[in-house]
């Protein structure tokens, strides 16, 4: 019996000081300072991603991001305005919804409503809004806005759809074209055309082919149709900036702009500045899924996106160079195929040991033979009977030897002995056969 196979010894690891040695060497523990530097990596990743808009959030830096939010410093948003306003002695209080803007409303003192995007406020929720508001100030309109104030405009649309309304774009000055009609000018800024005083006062606004008109002798019409300015039946003072985007942050500076919507806006001592909600929304102006989600959606998915994508990259498995290890023990063959068997007659598995016998018994006649793998049994078991006839034993014919490799399972222990010592038998006198051509061929060259 040959004595069991050992492992050569390992070489020492030479130390170069990168701590390579300690993360392939087995046995020993990982370094720490692998973990404290992904610790690390997830928390810089963590201040980043969450920290900031968080501290963002608690200063009051953010804002909804809607147009014509008195909080949003964007250009299309309306902080200028707010701002001015409360400089000029009257605060601005912001809401989201109309509940809130009755509750500010009801409040001491009279106070200005400001609505933005009125068409999505329900007719019957802007009709009491106005009923309890001193002047309402509707930054866009449509025609079912106008009615539920009761104001006497109209909309000189076709049909009374409602309007999209877009700032009128600013010509290069350099045509020589006419103007947009009504004593207007090239640039897109025209004359206030109208004896409202805030609209006197303010001389010139952007604007130009407005859809608004009058529709009693109650109301007025300016800048060509981009200002109105009528009474409700409450007795409020109710004006209209069919382009609103006049009063945001971007075209306020623009010719009397400020103007005009400081003495719109700027008429009671405070302001209610109603942002419209889509959960105040009419039944025929239902807003899209992307409009009912609030504004911090958006970039908080953005973030976790790249949160997710940084959390990839760092756990993903990289492959490097393979890296060779002892074994932990050595095992001589003889012994695998001992548990082998064992585990084969524990389960009765009379089946598998026969096909496993076979099997390496093809194998090595294959081989012996110089066949291909997987040559088809008919085939291997006509050669290995020629090769095993030709010596001593000649009771293997090719029906026999195929038989022998490719028969019926054996059904009991019995059956699967017998097979084995026929196995054996055959490569006995193939071998013999073997040796019986070599000597031949030795005697005759």
């Amino acid at each position: 019996m040959s004595p069991p196979t050992t492992a050569p010894p390992e070489a020492p690891h030479e130390d170069t000081g990168t701590g390579s040695a300690d993360a392939v060497a087995p046995g020993r523990p990982r370094a720490p300072g692998g973990r404290v530097r992904q610790r690390l990596l997830v928390g810089l990743l963590v201040v980043l991603l969450v920290g900031i808009p968080a501290v963002a959030a608690l200063l009051g830096l953010r804002s909804s991001g809607r147009d014509l939010d008195p909080d949003n410093p964007a250009p299309a948003g309306a902080r200028a305005l707010a701002q001015l306003l409360d400089a000029s002695g009257v605060p601005v209080e912001r809401v989201s919804r109309a509940a809130a803007a009755q509750d500010a409303l009801e409040g001491p003192g009279s106070a200005t409503l400001v609505v933005t995007d009125p068409r999505l406020l329900d007719p019957a929720l802007l009709s009491g809004l106005t009923a309890a508001a001193a002047d309402v100030v509707l930054l866009g309109a449509d025609e079912t806005s106008l009615e539920a104030t009761g104001v006497d405009l109209a909309l000189r649309t076709p049909g009374g759809e409602p309007l999209l309304a877009a700032a009128t774009p600013v010509a290069s000055g350099d045509d020589d074209g006419e103007g947009g009609g009504d004593g207007g000018r090239d640039d897109g800024v025209v004359p206030a055309g109208c004896d409202d005083p805030d609209a006197v006062a303010a001389g010139e606004a952007t604007g130009g082919d407005g859809p608004l008109a009058p529709a009693g002798d109650g109301a007025q019409v300016c800048f060509d149709g981009t200002y109105g300015v009528g009474t409700a039946p409450s007795g409020a003072g109710v004006r209209v900036l069919a382009t609103p985007e006049l009063a945001s942050n971007e075209l306020l500076d623009t010719a009397g702009n400020a103007a005009l919507a400081l003495r719109a806006a700027g008429q009671q001592p405070r302001v209610v500045w109603l942002v419209a909600s889509p959960l105040d929304v009419a039944p025929e102006a239902a807003p899209s899924p992307l409009e009912l989600l609030p504004g911090w959606v958006a970039p908080v998915g953005l973030q976790l996106a790249v949160l997710a994508a940084a959390v990839v990259l760092w756990r993903s498995r990289r492959f490097g160079a393979l890296v060779v290890e002892p074994l932990p023990v050595v095992v001589r063959s003889v012994e695998t195929a001992r548990g082998r068997a064992a585990l084969y007659r524990a389960s009765r598995d009379r089946a598998s040991a026969a096909r496993a016998l076979r099997a390496a018994v093809r194998w090595r006649l294959q081989a012996r033979l110089g066949l291909p793998p997987g040559t088809d049994v008919r085939v291997l078991s006509a050669g290995a009977a020629h090769a095993a006839g030709s010596g001593s034993d000649r009771r293997w014919s090719p029906t026999a030897v195929e038989h022998l490799l490719a028969g019926p399972a054996p059904t009991d222990d019995a059956a699967l002995a017998a097979l084995l010592r026929d196995l054996d038998a055959f490569e006995a006198a193939l071998a013999s056969g073997a040796a019986t051509t070599t000597t031949t061929t030795e005697e005759h060259p």
